[in-house]
């Protein structure tokens, strides 16, 4: 099991935890998915308490541009491999 001491992969469907579920949870839920790969790194990385203390990882780590340049970079390659994938068949 995956440790997540943060709350990383916590969804609910009211995401803004207003009590009504409306267009805000729509960008927060695509905000949750977006960062998925960055969250996984983080959960993963935090295997290793050497690792964390090395590069300060706390539980707002990830959620920021630095966040978004990973999660672009690994959905960008994901997406091209399923495009390579595609035209071999």
């Amino acid at each position: 099991m995956i440790q997540d001491s943060c709350g990383r992969f916590n969804f609910i469907a009211d995401m803004n935890k207003d009590g009504v579920f409306d267009i805000n949870d729509i960008g927060k839920i695509a905000e949750f998915i977006w960062f998925l790969p960055t969250k996984t790194a983080l959960v993963l990385a935090s295997y290793s308490p050497d690792l964390v203390k090395l590069l300060a990882i706390h539980c707002k780590t990830g959620v920021s541009w630095g966040g978004g340049v990973f999660s672009l970079i690994v959905w960008a390659s994901l997406l091209i491999v399923i495009v390579e994938l595609g035209e071999e068949t």
